[in-house]
């Protein structure tokens, strides 16, 4: 009779995937077998890192965090795997409590990194800044900086972490989730300089930002990405599901108007009751 350890390695990557469909802390549990199935699980388990921790106001933020990354760092095989991180901690007085550096170690080791969701609190915006090679005292040369190549879809807090967009210079997609403060009777502008944005990533193809779809809000947008074909607008004043979804957006400079070549969905209107 044949034994597990007897199965060829595919056979293995199947059974930890059909574990996956069921629980995720079953796939866990199986890693734990042997090293050929811990081998099978890696990319079901690595692929998209998530991390956000809320500490308490009696709990020690990080703490156990930079030895779990070095622990990361020093597995090949996993860095190679990554493909998505989430990263959103919340931690009282950030301002007390940096990021660890072992963060921005693990961050630049991703050779695979696709998709980016750096969600922090303000407290921190100096010093991702620093470790980006990015200060606002004194240019830094730009050899010095680092870079997210492989980067092709950023999502982040606000209008005031786009630095990040310039450190991706492959970015096809881009979401800042607290673009504007909108009302739906007055409706803010954008705080993003989309003609900036299109300057520095002509080819972004999808925009998701927190402000209410009127005309002059699209047209800013479709004029200044050129490449765009999906849009996300989900500003105050729309009921689920939120935002305005625009496939192959196009701008009709000669009209002043904007065409959807295909299907748009446009949310209805909160209601007041």
């Amino acid at each position: 009779m044949g034994t597990y350890s007897k199965l060829p390695f595919d056979v293995i990557y199947h059974i930890c995937l059909a574990v996956q469909d069921s629980n995720h802390k079953s796939l866990c549990n199986l890693s734990e077998v042997d090293r050929r199935t811990r081998l099978a699980c890696i990319p079901l388990l690595f692929e998209g890192m998530v991390f956000d921790p809320q500490w308490g106001e009696r709990a020690i933020p990080w703490d156990g965090f930079p030895e779990m990354i070095e622990d990361i760092i020093g597995n090949s095989v996993i860095l190679n795997t990554v493909r998505s991180f989430h990263f959103q901690p919340g931690v009282r007085n950030a301002k007390d409590w940096p990021i660890p550096t072992s963060f921005f170690k693990l961050l630049f080791a991703l050779p695979n990194l696709r998709h980016l969701a750096l969600l922090l609190q303000d407290d921190y915006r100096h010093q991702v800044k620093c470790e980006f090679g990015l200060t606002d005292e004194e240019p830094i040369p730009t050899t010095r900086r680092k870079s997210l190549s492989t980067l092709n879809s950023l999502m982040i807090m606000s209008p005031e972490w786009i630095f990040l967009s310039d450190c991706s210079p492959n970015l096809k997609t881009l979401d800042v989730v607290q673009s504007s403060p909108c009302d739906w009777d007055s409706p803010q502008a954008l705080d993003i300089d989309m003609a900036q944005l299109g300057r520095q990533h002509p080819d972004l193809k999808e925009f998701h930002c927190s402000v209410t779809g009127i005309d002059k809000n699209i047209k800013e947008i479709a004029t200044s990405l050129p490449s765009i074909q999906i849009l996300g607008l989900y500003g105050s004043g729309y009921s689920e599901p939120n935002g305005i979804l625009a496939s192959r957006l196009g701008f009709m400079a000669d009209k002043a108007t904007y065409c959807q070549k295909r299907t748009t969905c446009t949310p209805t209107r909160t209601s007041n009751t």
